[in-house]
C-alpha cells in the first residue's frame, strides 16, 4: 500500500502557513463549484485538533445544531445576527456577538485560530462581499473520530 501527502506540515509551522497552502486552495475550490474535504490524520497527539480547530476556537460549540452559521458569523465581522433555518424549516435570527472567540484582555490572537474558523471566515466574507451572490446555501460537516 502507498500513501501520497499534499503536505506534511511541522510542529513549528504556524496556523497561518496551513492555511496559506491548504485552506486558500479548498476555498478557491469552493468558489469554482466543487465539493471540497480536508483530511487530518496521524498519531494521537500530533497536533490535527489544534491544527484544524485552534486553540478555543470551536470547541465550545459541540453538537449545536447550528454551530457552523454560529461560527461563521461569529468569525465574519460586521455582521451582528444570522438566520439559521433548522432541519425541520423553522427560521430563527440568533444575536452572534463576536466575542466568542476574543481572548488575552480582549485581543484575538491569529495564532490560536485553527484551519476551519479561518477557512468559514474566508467564505462568509467572500460570500457577504460579492454584489454577484445573492442566494448561497452552505453545508458543512465536521467529523473527529476517536479510537
Amino acid at each position: 500500500m502507498q500513501a501520497r501527502f499534499d503536505h506534511i506540515f511541522g510542529e513549528s509551522d504556524p496556523q497561518e502557513r496551513v492555511y496559506s497552502l491548504i485552506g486558500s486552495e479548498v476555498e478557491k475550490t469552493l468558489f469554482s463549484g466543487y465539493n471540497a474535504s480536508i483530511f487530518a490524520y496521524g498519531q494521537t497527539g500530533s497536533g490535527k485538533t489544534y491544527t484544524m480547530t485552534g486553540e478555543g476556537s470551536i470547541q465550545h460549540l459541540d453538537a449545536m445544531p447550528s454551530s457552523s452559521a454560529c461560527i461563521a458569523t461569529t468569525l465574519t465581522d460586521n455582521i451582528n445576527t444570522t438566520s439559521v433555518t433548522s432541519s425541520s424549516g423553522s427560521s430563527n435570527t440568533h444575536p452572534t456577538p463576536n466575542t466568542a472567540l476574543m481572548k488575552r484582555g480582549g485581543r484575538l490572537n491569529s495564532n490560536d485560530i485553527g484551519l476551519i474558523p479561518r477557512l468559514i471566515h474566508g467564505i462568509f466574507t467572500r460570500l457577504k462581499g460579492d454584489a454577484n451572490i445573492s442566494n448561497t446555501e452552505v453545508k458543512m460537516s465536521l467529523v473527529q473520530i476517536y479510537q
